[in-house]
């Protein structure tokens, strides 16, 4: 049975299963070259772009008809369009938050969790929680708590955040990431936390929350304050403990209720790795986050969700394979490679390298097949990456990828986080040492890695390991402001040439930056 579903709001998406396995996850993002890529509201546009992306999907997968196809929030002429397009012998819809909900499930591996799937905004809510009855998802609670645009008004009202450019009210997708990073910068400030907290629970609409939190913190707030960075960051500070203190209340509400084996976080709001982590160790129960649990999963979880898996076994790894465009004299260029070069070139040489082989990771971090990589104990390579190769924000974190197995020697702690959903320091002996990949509050935003998972890179931090001591790498998405990751070989080497990267690797050759002076 061949099943296509579709999602079209910001960060579009389709997934193709084909004999209950999955066979591609296509972020049209990765085609349009556009972040968090939403479909045109024009019809003729809107099919323009559906024709390029089934062509792509048909050409990749080679299934031309499917039995069924599923939509997820689709307006009626939009749906007309789709059916035009796409043959299929029947057709289904899926709500938002219940494809939120199975993605994490079914990726969880945990038999019985409270499900959380909170974001901006969906057909069926915006803080929904979930558990399993008799072997379905079942909704216990819907609430009208909307944490995704509430967390982002606030980044509008920060000049280092938005650098004063024009928001869309509730600001853009992008600030919630920024405002994430930007929270380390400030001092949380204890008599504003009750108010904060009753700002998310009571959010409506912005002019609204603005004024009653203007009122209880006694701090001038509406749609078009700028804050003087010293307030700015407080706030960022004191809004982030908030939501903590906000989600886990919530949380602990609905664990009273029954026995539960683990906490399952899915939608937008599961990116904030901060709330995460205190989720985690507050509750002290296994924690799950998908590694696309944005709306860049919709497809692949309303799949699972009107098809439930009898097994699951989820891959990181669904997107295309690069798109080879470089013209033969430049694949010339390129160079064969082992591993035990890589590790000498990024700890010895100080090497800045992006990575682009096999096919894509799904969700909005890289997992290394779309990443730049360097060994992390320099703060000039993370001015460089922040400021010479994606030109973005200086407060901006990197994260480290490490070995699965070595967890406990950097981070004290045997955790698990192979789609960089947790945030904890370094061992006390080794706070100070990878300054790269260090936050300013101390913590790293890690990803685990096992041989499993992607061998290239594990055995990469292996050959790491023996020359340095220690199985850790940088690795930040290969990408540049505002780009999504990239989908073809003549863009990795377009970045090469433009930026401070000192070399690419693609597939199995490399680049030196110096074969194109």
């Amino acid at each position: 049975m061949n099943i296509l579903a579709i999602h079209t709001q910001h960060d579009a998406n389709i997934t193709i299963s084909s004999d209950n396995e999955i066979v591609l996850v296509l972020e049209l993002e990765r085609v349009f070259r556009k972040r968090y890529f939403e479909c045109s509201n024009n019809e003729l546009e809107f099919e323009r772009e559906w024709k390029i992306v089934m062509d792509i999907a048909t050409h990749f997968t080679q299934i031309l008809e499917f039995d069924f196809v599923i939509t997820n929030w689709v307006i009626p002429s939009k749906l007309k369009i789709l059916k035009k397009i796409i043959k299929a012998k029947g057709w289904l819809t899926c709500d938002h938050h219940l494809a939120h909900a199975a993605l994490g499930y079914y990726d969880s591996n945990l038999k019985n969790p409270l499900i959380l799937s909170f974001d901006g905004g969906g057909n069926d809510g915006v803080f929904n929680f979930y558990s399993i009855i008799d072997n379905k998802i079942s909704l216990l609670n819907r609430s009208l708590v909307n944490v995704g645009i509430a967390y982002r008004l606030l980044a509008t009202l920060m000049p280092e955040v938005t650098h004063n450019e024009p928001q869309p009210r509730g600001g853009h997708l992008s600030l919630a990431g920024k405002l994430m990073g930007y929270s380390a910068l400030g001092v949380v400030q204890q008599q504003w936390l009750g108010a904060l907290t009753e700002y998310y629970k009571y959010f409506q609409y912005p002019m609204q929350a603005l004024y009653s939190l203007s009122q209880a913190i006694d701090v001038d707030l509406e749609e078009s304050t700028v804050l003087d960075n010293t307030l700015a960051r407080n706030l960022a500070a004191s809004s982030q403990k908030a939501l903590e203190i906000f989600t886990i209340n919530e949380i602990e509400n609905m664990l009273t209720q029954s026995s539960y084996d683990g906490i399952v976080l899915t939608g937008g709001a599961a990116l904030n790795v901060i709330n995460n982590t205190s989720i985690k160790d507050y509750f002290n129960l296994p924690v799950y986050i998908p590694s696309a649990p944005n709306d860049c999963g919709i497809s692949l979880g309303s799949i699972l969700a009107k098809f439930p898996p009898k097994h699951y076994q989820y891959k990181a790894y669904l997107g295309l394979p690069l798109h080879a465009d470089l013209p033969d004299e430049i694949v010339a260029v390129g160079r064969k490679f082992t591993l035990p070069e890589i590790a000498h070139l990024v700890v010895n040489c100080n090497a800045i390298i992006g990575v682009a082989r096999d096919r894509a990771e799904v969700g909005p971090r890289a997992l290394g097949n779309r990443s730049i990589i360097c060994y992390p104990d320099s703060i000039q390579k993370k001015e460089i990456i922040n400021d010479k190769i994606k030109f973005r924000e200086w407060y901006r974190p990197l994260a480290p990828v490490i070995k699965e197995d070595s967890a406990k020697l950097l981070f004290g702690r045997d955790v698990i986080s192979p789609f960089m959903s947790f945030a904890y320091p370094f061992s006390f002996d080794l706070q100070g040492k990878f300054p790269t990949v260090e936050h300013i509050d101390k913590t790293a935003r890690l990803q685990t890695v096992s041989s499993v998972q992607n061998k290239w890179l594990y055995d990469l931090l292996s050959e790491v390991e023996a020359i340095s001591g220690f199985p850790i790498l940088l690795n930040t998405s290969f990408n540049t402001k505002g780009k999504p990751l990239l989908n073809s070989t003549s863009e990795a080497i377009e970045i090469l040439k433009s930026t401070d990267l000192t070399h690419v690797i693609i597939e199995d050759l490399i680049f030196y930056k110096e074969d194109f002076k």
